[in-house]
């Protein structure tokens, strides 16, 4: 137990007996330190003395030189190979090599110190960082001790500590050859004290400049006890005893400010202080009134601050111009080294290793004038940035000021001024920073060139480095959105705040509401804030790893539109929080309450009696229902059993009206048109829906410009079920109506979030129907679109559609996906396999056009009187036709009768003979009715102006033979660009007619060879007996 304390009172003692020396005052003169030992590879190690040389005068300055003994295995060595190095540059290093002709080799450890931007010192002075001379050559080094001193200047501060760390290099130098190897493993620091009896002088003007610099921060503070304090500083100050001239100019400026401030406080010296009583005797007013203050001293004040804005930018300005001349030539610079280096590394002239190592060379030197230019453009968009939200403080002041004058009129000349001169001002830096801000793209452009750079010998890092730089873009992009989206609900509280502060219901709780939300707002800034610097110091930390800086402009974005959101919040807050409200009218809300007190009693009295009697009209009815045997449980009341229906009706499921309506009302969709296996046999599309939805998607396209993709969009489809009338396994569904997605929706290139509101919509509009049809409605489908991607169901889709369908009869769900970028608008729709696994693209016979379904819901919805036509179907000749009935008029019979007979005079038998003018009707989806007015000759079609109702719809050929070979006329440009649906073929041999259809191919059928001749003889006999 003894030795243990014993061993812990020498540790005790030997840490404080170091500390002590450590902390040990620095003397005047030449002085020697403590030796400490720097480890490098290879069990190699240096013993480092340092000498220091403290001089008092200057204002204080410290002369470092060091000496080195080299141990190898403990053992010390004495030679002339080893060396001990600090550097600053090792870019500079390389170059002085190079210019004396020394070979140099570096190690793969030293070339990560070279991309780096390496610092040989480290000096921490009062706590802080503290910059010291920089070497001349951009390095010290020594073979035993170093010649020239490391000096560090300004150390005036008595007993302030000064630790000083270095990281040494190790050169072993063999003749005109270097190795130039590791940093030391661990950094070496020494701490010192500086004496109490250090001498240091302060100007007048440092003195000056340092009070007048407090009293110009009190200009926007307005803060009347920091003033008083500030003074009494100057008053007690004793370094300003040398210095009477400049004293008294300050006590007189201070004086100025306080005697301008006091009467704004309230504090004017003419008020009584010994009659607090006469002051709590004057009635307090139910509002608070606005202060009034003496607009001439405030035209004084803000002359005078105006005036130094302007003169503080005029030099802040020149300063910023020479900086920004400095850094454009440093870049122009860089992308001449990189033009050289891309030239020399694509020439054959030069061997690949040698110039790798050019390269390597001229990289750290690059990269480290790229920080350098990036550190000082962020200084200068820093103290523009700072100066605006100055000018901005000054400018609101202004306009509080304003509004506590008396007479407005009079003051608002002079306030008009003030306002144009600080925009102005605001404009004028504005501008300067966005010069700033274009040299800092052309930085980021530069930094680029050097990424491209670095991958001629480090693909892998340049790789990563891009990785790195897409990650934080994305990641301040979000950060812009947020900011945006706080900074849209600023100028919406600003406005609504503005039309309220005047109004007689501007209550305390309406503006503690105003305050809650502004105080909210900035809460979230400061989050945001808070956010960006985390971010900034995870990106530097990330880039560091790999020995690369880069600016992001998502970044500047941020911190500019921050910059100038946060002042403009606390100012909105704090001027709502000085505006007055009114009391609140508490006589009204009694009036009020006790109001809905009665209607409610009333109300509650009047529903309770309607569900009383909606009760009653419920009842279970009594059905009647004869006996066909008589048991021996027979009830009383002879053969007639009582029984109760009671409805088992299921929500949705009513297609009785709509099959009715079906081809009028109803678009009817066969979904074995489009799949070989299905659980939904029919689609019944409402024609107002199909507008509907079509004009949605038509929408969503005229949204955004021609060079533009659209954004993925979509909605819901209500409507009823029913099981399929020849087919109980399968479904029928009804879509009448279209939900548009409520303002909280997100669509994106790839993906869509309905969002929340959409399914109140739903909700209302099924409650809608319910009411106005008294029938339920339930969701049948939904819709979505693929803006040029095809149609489909992504995985995505089949989770949504999964998610939509119900665990009873979840088989009716369908889902329709449209391509809006298709010529016909083609659109899928999706149905579940009978087995109950989902059909997707692979499975589909042929897709639906939107265009189509559009075309026919706005079309006319004319119905033809048959007995004014003469007939033929022609489903039955030909199933797959896309016409279904021709109808031909009487002129139109008659016309062809004569065609014919002048033709056959002509003995013009083989051809075509005339064009056929008339309309389509459309009955159904891909399907439609022809109904033939009138003739149109060949030589008259060029001049026949087509009408809306009357255009080419058919054309005749006239033949000779049984089974003619038209298959020539058929290519001939009259069918082809006039898109002619059906052909009209005489036989002068038979005297027959052969009506030749397209099929839904949009390719003609083939003539039968037996059958669907008809006779042309009983066409004109028609005429005959048509009344």
């Amino acid at each position: 137990m003894g030795n243990r304390l014993k061993t812990i009172s020498i540790i005790i003692f030997l840490f404080i007996g170091q500390f002590a020396f450590s902390q040990r005052p620095l003397e005047e003169g030449n002085q020697q330190l403590e030796n400490k030992t720097v480890n490098f590879e290879k069990k190699l190690s240096c013993k480092v003395t340092p000498r220091v040389v403290y001089h008092s005068d200057n204002n204080g300055y410290l002369e470092i030189y060091f000496s080195a003994e080299w141990y190898k295995k403990d053992e010390k060595i004495d030679d002339e190979v080893n060396r001990l190095f600090l550097i600053d540059n090792y870019v500079k290093l390389g170059e002085y090599y190079d210019n004396e002709g020394i070979s140099y080799e570096y190690k793969p450890a030293a070339i990560n110190v070279k991309k780096s931007v390496y610092k040989g010192i480290v000096i921490n002075y009062k706590g802080k960082k503290f910059r010291h001379k920089s070497f001349k050559k951009g390095y010290v080094g020594c073979k035993k001790e170093t010649e020239s001193p490391i000096i560090i200047e300004n150390l005036s501060t008595p007993k302030a500590l000064l630790e000083i760390s270095f990281s040494f290099v190790h050169v072993r130098a063999e003749g005109y050859d270097r190795d130039i190897n590791d940093i030391s493993r661990n950094v070496v620091s020494w701490t010192m004290k500086l004496p109490n009896n250090t001498d240091y002088t302060i100007s007048c003007d440092d003195k000056k400049s340092e009070f007048e610099l407090l009293i110009d921060e009190l200009t926007l503070r307005h803060d009347l006890d920091v003033a008083k304090e500030i003074k009494e500083k100057i008053e007690n100050d004793k370094k300003l005893e040398d210095c009477p001239d400049i004293k008294a100019a300050l006590l007189e400026k201070i004086d100025n400010y306080i005697e301008q401030e006091e009467p704004i406080a309230g504090k004017t010296k003419d008020k009584p202080k010994d009659k607090p009583k006469e002051v709590k005797k004057k009635k307090k007013p139910k509002a608070p009134a606005k202060q009034s203050i003496d607009w001439a001293k405030r035209e004084k004040y803000f002359t005078g601050l105006i005036a130094k804005f302007n003169k503080d930018y005029n030099w802040l300005k020149r300063k910023i111009e020479n900086k920004i001349s400095d850094i454009n030539e440093s870049v122009y610079y860089n992308n001449q080294e990189i033009s050289l280096l891309e030239s020399r590394f694509k020439s054959s002239e030069i061997l690949p290793n040698d110039t790798l190592e050019l390269i390597k060379i001229k990289y750290g030197s690059i990269n480290t004038l790229n920080e350098e230019n990036k550190n000082e453009i962020d200084i200068v968009l820093s103290d523009l940035r700072n100066f605006k939200k100055e000018i901005k403080k000054g400018k609101y002041r202004l306009t509080k000021d304003y509004n506590k004058v008396d007479d407005k009129a009079r003051a608002k000349n002079k306030y008009d001024k003030f306002n144009k001169e600080f925009n102005n001002l605001i404009g004028k830096v504005t501008d300067t920073e966005n010069v700033a801000e274009n040299v800092q793209q052309e930085i980021d452009k530069n930094n680029n060139l050097v990424l491209n750079l670095l991958e001629f010998f480090d693909k892998e890092s340049a790789t990563i480095i891009r990785s790195i730089k897409t990650k934080y873009d994305s990641l301040f992009a979000t950060f812009i959105n947020d900011i945006l989206k706080l900074e849209e609900e600023y100028h919406a509280i600003s406005a609504e705040f503005e039309d309220n502060r005047y109004s007689k219901s501007y209550f305390k709780a309406k503006k503690k509401k105003f305050i809650g939300r502004t105080d909210k707002i900035y809460r979230q800034i400061v989050l945001l804030q808070t956010k960006d610097s985390l971010t900034i110091i995870e990106k530097n930390t990330e880039l560091a790893q790999h020995e690369f800086n880069i600016n992001f402009n998502s970044e500047q974005d941020f911190k500019k539109t921050l910059l100038a959101l946060k002042p403009d919040v606390k100012f909105l807050n704090d001027e709502i929080k000085e505006w007055p409200a009114n009391s609140f009218p508490y006589m009204y809300l009694v009036l009020f309450i006790l109001m809905a007190a009665i209607l409610g009693f009333g109300g509650r009295v009047y529903l309770k009696a309607l569900k009383a009697k909606n009760k009653k009209a419920k009842q279970p009815k009594s059905v009647i229902t004869p006996v066909a045997e008589k048991t021996n449980d027979k009830p009383s009341g002879g053969g007639i059993t009582i029984t109760h229906s009671e409805s088992n009706k299921i929500k949705g499921k009513d297609l009785i009206d709509v099959r009715r309506k079906a081809g009028k009302d109803y678009l009817e969709l066969d979904m074995a048109d489009e799949w070989d296996d299905t659980a939904v046999s029919k689609v019944y599309f409402h024609k107002d829906c199909i507008i509907k939805t079509y004009r949605f998607f038509e929408d969503s396209i005229h949204a955004v410009d021609t060079e533009t993709t659209a954004n993925e969009t979509g909605g819901y489809l209500i409507g009823r079920w029913d099981f399929n009338k020849d087919n109980p396994d399968k479904y029928d569904v009804s879509l009448e109506d279209f939900i548009e997605p409520g303002d909280d929706a997100t669509f994106s290139r790839y993906q869509l979030n309905f969002g929340a509101k959409i399914a109140v919509k739903l909700q209302n509009s099924l409650e809608n129907c319910r009411q106005k049809e008294n029938l339920d409605f339930v969701m049948t489908a939904w819709f979505h679109s693929h803006p040029g991607l095809k149609i489909f169901l992504s995985d995505f889709d089949l989770t949504v559609q999964e998610d939509f369908s119900r665990k009873e009869n979840k088989l009716r769900m369908v889902a329709l996906v449209i391509d809006p970028y298709t010529d016909n608008w083609d659109t899928g729709i999706f149905t579940y396999q009978a087995g109950g696994e989902m059909n997707n693209a692979s499975d589909s016979k042929q897709f639906f056009s939107l265009e189509t379904m559009y075309q026919w819901a706005i079309g006319p919805g004319e119905t033809i009187n048959h007995d004014n036509y003469f007939s033929e179907n022609i489903k039955k000749l030909y199933p797959n036709s896309i016409t279904n009935n021709v109808y031909f008029s009487n002129p139109c019979i008659l016309e062809m009768k004569r065609h014919i007979e002048d033709a056959n005079s002509r003995q013009s038998l083989n051809g075509i003979s005339s064009f056929i003018g008339g309309k389509l009707v459309l009955n159904n989806y891909g399907s439609n009715d022809i109904v033939f007015e009138n003739l149109i000759s060949i030589a008259d079609k060029e001049t026949k102006v087509e009408s809306k109702s009357s255009k080419i719809t058919g054309c005749v050929i006239t033949t000779s033979g049984n089974n003619p070979d038209i298959s020539q006329l058929l290519a001939k440009p009259e069918i082809t660009d006039n898109k002619i649906p059906l052909i009209v073929i005489y036989n002068f041999e038979d005297k027959t007619i052969i009506l030749l259809s397209k099929n839904q191919d949009k390719s003609f059928n083939k003539i039968p060879e037996v059958g669907g001749r008809i006779s042309f003889a009983d066409m004109v006999t028609w005429t005959r007996k048509r009344k």
